[in-house]
């Protein structure tokens, strides 16, 4: 199932709707995606800016998934500073992730584990 997810500002957690209506479905405090596209919305980052207050304006998109990840690189997004999503350690921007794991202590690239492991 395809869906949005952002950082539930008020009530903490992750809140997660659907990218057809735009209304939330559900709320959690961990989600796993898959085929991830990290999305930021310019026109609302500029008034985020402009005003000096957050607002709902970056997401992620992917496919939910439930099955048990290693945990990479973390990922941050800071409107005030930030263009888009970067790695924290490098700085480097990412637009696109094959796993994204959001829980408790932030955003993290991910990648499924496999009996190989």
């Amino acid at each position: 199932m395809l869906v949005h997810v952002y950082r539930n500002l008020n009530k903490g957690g992750y809140s997660i709707r659907c990218p057809k209506t735009r209304r939330v479905i559900g709320y959690a405090d961990a989600v796993t995606l898959l085929n991830v596209t990290l999305k930021v919305g310019a026109a609302s980052q500029a008034r985020a800016r402009r005003e000096g207050a957050r607002n709902v304006h970056a997401w992620a998109e992917g496919t939910l998934a439930q099955f048990p990840v290693c945990i990479g690189e973390r990922v941050s997004y800071n409107p005030f500073t930030d263009a888009g999503f970067v790695i924290r350690a490098s700085g480097k921007q990412v637009t696109t992730a094959d796993c994204l794991v959001l829980n408790e202590t932030g955003c993290f690239l991910g990648k499924p584990l496999s009996s190989d492991n």
